[in-house]
């Protein structure tokens, strides 16, 4: 299930279900060669979605080198 809601996390939490942000998500698809992933970052850099430089080497640091 994919939800972008605070409560939501919350009972997911509370029932011990995985749970998982925007970045872990598009981490996974990159795992699995679904995606593009310098495509990826450049598209999401012109959203209002926000994660610094440092995290986004993070989790795709390996597939921008």
């Amino acid at each position: 299930m994919l939800i972008d809601d605070a409560a939501g996390r919350a009972e997911a939490k509370r029932r011990n279900l995985r749970v998982t942000g925007t970045l872990g998500v598009l981490r996974a698809a990159a795992e699995r060669g679904l995606v593009n992933v310098p495509e990826l970052v450049a598209r999401l850099k012109t959203t209002t979605f926000y994660a610094d430089e440092a995290l986004l080497k993070s989790a795709f640091g390996r597939w921008l080198e």
